[in-house]
């Protein structure tokens, strides 16, 4: 595609590279920098910082980790602290920005640190989801979402992720006038093997990511206690299981049925290569990546009924009420059955899935920052 725009001078804020190792906002920064950068010149994109935390910056070759513990994991304790403190010391110090004059600011976590001594003629704001509003998950009165409510209103436009949540920042937000433009996520299909897995004895269902509150994690729970023994859960992501979340899986007699499989990237994928079947049991999402990363795999998506499950899962999922044990494990009986998990519905899948792609967010993006600047 040929984009017809004059070149833009992008600065892209960053904060996500200091403050997580990895997860969907990291993922995002890490791939519209990339994509962008590659559109024929037409975006001269910057970021401040040299140094992160955050696996997807460094795989992207956009950051460094920390010498000497920066490729310690992060599961010692303390070591994720300190790397996240010598990263933001080393920041402050060095910097790959040698001029301070922008056409764009594009605020990807709602908290500009360290964007504070750049002039842009224009700002614009992605809001992933309103989960934190929805849910009270997390105060938001700490940072960084305490300037959220403020910037939706001082930003020239904003993009969402999703049809889903814009229409939840409306809700909150009935009477924001600033443009809003839906770019959706894409994926890597490439990187994922498409392995579609026929009907067995045996069923492995992969759960990715996080297991806090409104994800729901015990409704997947409760209804793996219905489902036979020779269904097992294989979770990626997320972290470690809690002590909480240990005792809850022996109280439900699971031990021998849920397998934690690690937290790289690469573990997620190979769990989804894996697994016949993925769920997610959360009340809400902003987009659902793992949705499009699954279809990639040849995995049939079993997703709890929300706004963004419905828009990017459509006709390629298949959905239960998000509380409803009884009613996900009626679906994953009958896909072990081998009921709709047919190669040709999973050919279909990795189709949809090839279809969105990083590129198309990066000129879907451009595209916003033209309009903003005409």
């Amino acid at each position: 595609m040929k984009l017809r725009v004059s070149p833009k001078r992008v600065l892209i804020d960053d904060f996500i590279f200091e403050l997580a190792t990895h997860g969907g906002v990291g993922n995002y920064v890490s791939m519209l920098i990339r994509e962008l950068r590659r559109l024929d010149g037409l975006a001269e994109v910057v970021h401040p910082r040299s140094y992160s935390v955050n696996h997807d910056a460094q795989q992207a070759g956009l950051t460094k980790p920390v010498p000497l513990f920066g490729r310690l994991p992060t599961n010692i304790p303390g070591i994720y602290r300190l790397n996240r403190l010598l990263a933001h010391s080393l920041n402050n110090r060095i910097s790959d920005v040698t001029d301070d004059s922008f056409d764009i600011e594009h605020l990807t976590f709602y908290t500009p640190i360290g964007l504070e001594n750049f002039k842009s003629r224009a700002r614009v704001l992605t809001v992933y989801d309103m989960i934190p509003e929805k849910t009270s998950s997390v105060d938001l009165s700490s940072s960084p979402w305490y300037q959220k409510s403020s910037l939706v209103h001082t930003v020239d436009a904003i993009i969402c992720i999703s049809e889903a949540a814009k229409n939840d920042l409306l809700s909150f937000f009935p009477e924001l006038n600033t443009p809003i433009f839906v770019t959706r996520l894409g994926v890597d299909s490439a990187n994922y093997r498409f392995r579609p897995i026929a009907p067995s004895p045996v069923m492995e269902i992969a759960y990715i990511g996080s297991r806090s509150a409104y994800k729901n994690f015990d409704t997947v729970l409760r209804a793996l206690r219905r489902l036979p023994a020779d269904v097992h859960l294989l979770c990626a992501g997320g972290g470690k299981f809690s002590r909480s979340e240990r005792q809850r899986i022996r109280e439900l007699g699971l031990s021998n049925k849920i397998h934690f499989m690690g937290t790289r990237n690469s573990d997620i994928r190979n769990t989804l290569e894996r697994t016949s079947t993925y769920v997610s049991a959360s009340r809400s999402e902003g987009f659902g990546l793992v949705t499009l990363e699954a279809l990639a795999s040849g995995t049939t998506p079993v997703l709890a009924r929300n706004a963004a499950h419905l828009e990017v899962g459509g006709k390629f999922a298949h959905f239960f009420d998000a509380d409803d044990d009884d009613m996900l494990a009626a679906a994953l009986i009958s896909l072990k059955r081998g009921g709709s998990h047919t190669h040709q519905a999973a050919a279909e899948g990795r189709i949809y899935a090839e279809s969105h792609t990083w590129r198309q967010t990066a000129i879907e993006t451009l595209a916003v920052y033209e309009s903003v600047l005409s």
